[in-house]
C-alpha cells in the first residue's frame, strides 16, 4: 500500500466538496460496473486511494503534480522534473499520461511514474 502523504492536500479543497463528492462516486460506480465490488467495499477502496494520493485513482488532464519532499531530492538529481501538468490520460490498464514539464516538454510516461508526486493543483475546477 501506499504510505499517505500528510503534504497532499484533500481533493475537496482543490476542487471543492460537490466535484470531490461527484469524482469519488464516479470512481465507486467504475469499480461496481468493471470489476463487479459491492459499492460499500468500492466506496472504502476509493476513499483509501484518495486519501494515499493514489495516481491510478486521481491522475485526470488538468492536474499539476509535484515531486514528494521524501524523494524531491533523489528525484531531481536523476533529473526528474520538480512538476508535470497531465496533459492526457490514457485509457486502459496498462495506462500511459501525457505530461508537460516545467520547460513545456511532452511526454508519453506510465502512469505509475505519478506515485513519485503528489497532486497539487486540478486546473479545470476552479
Amino acid at each position: 500500500m501506499i504510505p499517505v502523504h500528510a503534504e497532499s492536500l484533500p481533493i475537496d479543497l482543490l476542487i471543492g466538496a460537490d466535484r470531490a463528492g461527484q469524482f469519488i462516486a464516479s470512481r465507486v460506480r467504475v469499480l461496481m460496473g468493471e470489476d463487479l465490488i459491492p459499492e460499500a467495499a468500492a466506496y472504502a477502496a476509493v476513499c483509501t486511494a484518495v486519501l494515499d494520493s493514489d495516481p491510478w485513482t486521481l491522475a485526470e488532464t488538468g492536474q499539476v503534480w509535484s515531486l514528494r519532499p521524501d524523494v524531491m531530492e533523489e528525484f531531481l538529481d536523476a533529473g526528474w522534473p520538480r512538476a508535470v501538468y497531465v496533459v492526457m490520460r490514457s485509457p486502459g490498464d496498462n495506462a500511459m499520461v501525457t505530461i508537460e514539464d516545467e520547460d513545456v516538454q511532452r511526454a508519453k510516461v506510465p502512469l505509475a511514474m505519478l506515485a513519485a508526486y503528489q497532486l497539487d493543483q486540478w486546473l479545470w475546477a476552479r
